[in-house]
Parts: structure tokens; C-alpha cells; sequence
């Protein structure tokens, strides 16, 4: 019995919280007062105002400067001496 209790209650809390939240205007059961009064549809329909686009200057981006690189210089040159052996 108390399973039964608990599952009314949860069904019961589900419908109200979607009768509060998600229930379209006009189609509210339990929370009526939240119906908007219904509203005369005029003849002349609105005409939506045009898109401004707002104006955007171009950015045009600098050339690339050409890197001024030095040549590699060369490793130094380490003389050797050949090795003698020594007894």
C-alpha cells in the first residue's frame, strides 16, 4: 500500500510540475490563473522590421616583411694531431 501512496504522489507531482512549466498557454488545467487572456487576432499582420546589417570595415592584413637571415656560419676547424704511440 505505501508503494502504491508513493507512486500516485510521484505521478501526481510529475503532471503538476508539467502543467506549471511545460503546459502551452491556454491549456493549463490546474494552474489556470497562468492562461494569458486570449488576444484578438488583428486583420493586418505585422510586417517583421527589415535586418540591419551592421557595417563591418574590411581588414586587409600587412604583406609580410621578408626575414633578413645571416648564412650559417661554418664550424670552426680544430686541428689534430695524429696520435703516436709510446711505449
Amino acid at each position: 500500500m505505501k508503494s502504491l501512496f508513493y507512486t500516485i504522489l510521484i505521478i501526481g507531482a510529475v503532471f503538476l510540475g508539467y502543467d506549471y512549466f511545460l503546459a502551452p498557454p491556454g491549456q493549463k488545467i490546474v494552474f489556470k490563473s497562468l492562461n494569458p487572456p486570449p488576444q484578438k487576432k488583428s486583420a493586418v499582420a505585422a510586417v517583421p522590421a527589415p535586418e540591419v546589417k551592421p557595417v563591418v570595415p574590411e581588414i586587409v592584413p600587412e604583406p609580410v616583411k621578408p626575414v633578413m637571415t645571416e648564412a650559417p656560419k661554418p664550424p670552426p676547424v680544430v686541428e689534430t694531431k695524429p696520435v703516436t704511440a709510446s711505449s
